[in-house]
């Protein structure tokens, strides 16, 4: 009998790198799945572990785009940990039987950013044109993660889980910004 073959790789995408569909509309610059992420990973050999949406599973898809400060809060990081258990069951299960873990985010989501986040929120309504326009001016990318990820790089921490954070860049599609869970 054929012993199965494995090389013991994991890549763990956020949802929206396989499936465009869930980002706020406007913000998706590639249809459907990112080609060339995907086409990585399978020039790699690498599993797939897809995480879900946090954003879309709290908000909804007729959301619109919101920053780090309007999701983090204890209602959200909580929904953000329940969708992120049997990921982590599954990623320690994973890694106890060999497989290394990288996890891709994506840089400027105040979700799924790895080295930077999307910031500059300060509340209030936006109802009138020179609110929206100051509410937008003061929007920046910062270096940090975004609350799904730190919520993520938490719960490998503590289940002693080891894994390599990479981030894409939302603008540019490319990718090779890291950060460890070490």
């Amino acid at each position: 009998m054929n012993s199965i073959k494995r090389n013991h790789k994991v890549t763990v995408l956020a949802h929206c790198l396989l499936n465009s569909s869930v980002k706020v509309v406007g913000l998706a610059n590639y249809t459907g799945v990112l080609e060339k992420v995907l086409l990585q990973c399978l020039r790699e050999k690498a599993g797939i572990v897809q995480l879900p949406c946090p954003e879309t599973s709290y908000c909804g898809l007729k959301r619109w785009g919101q920053t780090r400060e309007q999701y983090d809060h204890r209602a959200y990081r909580r929904n953000c940990r329940a969708l992120l258990e049997p990921v982590v069951d599954l990623l320690e299960e994973l890694q106890r039987n060999g497989c290394s873990i990288n996890i891709l985010g994506v840089d400027g989501s105040p979700s799924c950013g790895v080295t930077k986040t999307c910031t500059g929120f300060s509340g209030g309504e936006l109802d009138s044109r020179e609110k929206f326009d100051e509410q937008l001016a003061n929007l920046r990318k910062v270096e940090g993660p975004g609350v799904f990820m730190e919520e993520l790089a938490y719960l490998l921490s503590e289940r002693n889980i080891r894994a390599e954070f990479t981030a894409i860049d939302e603008n540019t599609l490319d990718w090779g910004n890291k950060a460890c869970n070490d």
